[in-house]
């Protein structure tokens, strides 16, 4: 990864521990009890630390409490670190323009209240957002002007904050976006930098994540003799302080350094030392990039049939990912759901504060007035929702057939390079010893390359026209495997068992089997459900 650790610079402690539930209750009673608006706002201080990194919507509930408690006081102090707090929290769940106008809004507020700390930690904050949002040269101007606060002022920094640390992480987190607009001069000018106040004593990551960003960038300018010493480096600290994820991430830097000499031999060493590690750290990521590794080792060394056994184990541990990273995503809607929700009830809650004393006045003829108007909202939301599903309806049609034709073109593609390629093999036979391995080469990559295309032009496509499909089939019919849920796929698009053949490399009658089996596990058998009915209704 790219990044060291960006989010040091957020004011509060970011250490975890457990919520301790007596904490939390006691915290809520002073907070309720409390006649001291400074004893409050400070409980709201250590509920936010324990909710911080385990429950995002508490902490913004939370959040949300003291910067009303902060209004409620004309303390504009307070009024700055709820700011600060509500910008954290939303830059950590992703929401970066939300975040980006809390950090804006705490500036203005500065103006009142000067603090220079915290004004470095607002722009070098914007700029981390901008940086998310790959809006590069607004991440570098708010970097830079971070850089200029700090340069200037953190001599008056709180004795307790490690400035080190944090002129480290501006000259990284410029190193980066230079490194990212392919400007490699200048992010190795930061990187180095960075690496000049940095200490490997004071914070060894840091220190080895810097060693490494040099090595790799100095792999990818062909100055190898620095990229060897600065991987190298890296990996020794790594080593020391029993990295293991860092260290099995070196070993393959160090593997694509000696597949850009031309040193297979070594870059496959490199990736055998850390098989043991990958047993240990049981991660599908460093497993698929091992397999996708020695894939390429083995196609630098021409041995075709090796390639072709890892570049199929690559792709196994990959889809076992995606999977996993599928309902991590499901997972992540689900929570970012229940904040909406919250964010949604406090915000009522305000505006219902807002007007309570002026609904108290408000008679039968205001009730009557606001259940005609609620009515007639209802009725001209109903007719745009049958306006817009009639417009979708058109639409998925339309993007069925146009899906259909692609499909029917990628399977007339897939036809014709597997035509080619029996074509090759029958040639091959003829050929002299010596002209048969291009031959196994050409072939190789027309296989490969099918696969590939075909199969993700058609996922892409699949999932943007129907976005629930998968998610409620799985719900349905959990035990599916992945293939048999790419048959329900084809299916749905109601096509046929020679057009799937065609896809699947197979021939049409085990495509018959494969339905069979299917209808099974889906308890149609012995029904009269037709199966691509049955399949549509997902």
């Amino acid at each position: 990864m790219r990044k060291i650790t960006t989010h040091i610079l957020l004011s509060i402690s970011l250490f975890s521990f457990a919520q301790n539930q007596v904490l939390v209750d006691s915290l809520e009673i002073v907070i309720e009890n409390s006649t001291s608006s400074t004893a409050k706002y400070k409980a709201y201080e250590e509920l936010f630390k324990n909710y911080y990194l385990n429950d995002y919507g508490k902490a913004l509930e939370v959040a949300h409490r003291s910067y009303e408690l902060s209004l409620a006081e004309k303390n504009i102090e307070m009024q700055i670190s709820s700011m600060h707090r509500l910008g954290n929290i939303k830059l950590f769940m992703g929401r970066y323009e939300q975040s980006i106008e809390y950090y804006f809004q705490a500036l203005k507020l500065l103006d009142k209240s000067p603090n220079r700390y915290k004004e470095f930690a607002f722009y070098n904050n914007i700029g981390i957002n901008y940086d998310r949002i790959q809006r590069y040269n607004l991440a570098l101007e708010y970097y830079f002007k971070a850089l200029e606060i700090f340069n200037s002022y953190h001599q008056s920094f709180d004795k307790k904050i490690n400035t080190n640390e944090l002129h480290t992480q501006i000259y990284n987190n410029i190193g980066n976006v230079y490194e990212v607009k392919n400007d490699n001069g200048k992010a190795i000018q930061y990187y180095k930098k960075a690496l000049e106040i940095s200490s490997e004593d004071d914070n060894p990551i840091t220190m080895s994540q810097l060693l490494n960003n040099l090595g790799k960038i100095y792999r990818k300018t062909n100055d190898y003799p620095l990229a060897k010493q600065f991987l190298e480096r890296s990996l020794n600290i790594r080593l020391s302080i029993n990295d293991n994820t860092g260290v099995v991430k070196s070993y393959y830097n160090l593997a694509e350094y000696y597949l850009a000499i031309n040193k297979p031999d070594s870059a496959l060493l490199m990736i055998e030392t850390v098989t043991p590690l990958l047993t240990l750290l049981q991660s599908l990521e460093l497993t698929s990039t091992y397999h996708a590794a020695l894939h390429q080792i083995h196609l630098t060394k021409k041995d075709y049939q090796k390639a072709l056994m890892e570049f199929t184990l690559h792709k196994q541990f990959a889809d076992s990912l995606l999977n996993k990273q599928s309902l991590m995503q499901i997972s992540n809607l689900e929570a970012q759901q229940k904040i909406e929700n919250i964010e949604k009830g406090y915000e009522l809650e305000q505006e219902k504060t807002k007007f309570r004393n002026t609904l108290l006045f408000i008679g039968l003829l205001s009730i009557v007035l606001i259940a005609i108007f609620i009515i007639s909202i209802i009725t001209l939301q109903k007719k745009r929702i049958n306006i817009k599903k009639d417009a979708l309806e058109a639409d998925l049609d339309y993007r069925n057939k146009e899906m259909a034709t692609n499909v029917m073109y990628l399977v007339r593609k897939n036809e014709l390079i597997n035509n080619v390629a029996k074509r090759l093999l029958n040639l091959k036979e003829n050929l002299k010893e010596e002209n048969k391995t291009p031959i196994n080469s050409i072939i190789y990559e027309l296989q490969t390359e099918i696969d590939k295309e075909v199969w993700g032009e058609f996922e892409m496509r699949f999932q943007q026209v129907h976005k629930n499909f998968y998610g409620n089939l799985r719900d349905s019919h959990p035990d599916l495997t992945p293939a048999e849920e790419r048959l329900c796929a084809f299916l749905r698009l109601n096509m046929s068992s020679k057009e799937i053949a065609a896809i699947n490399h197979q021939n049409a009658k085990s495509i018959e089997v494969a339905r069979a089996r299917l209808r099974k596990k889906l308890n149609l058998t012995g029904t009269d459900t037709n199966l691509i009915s049955y399949l549509a209704e997902f």
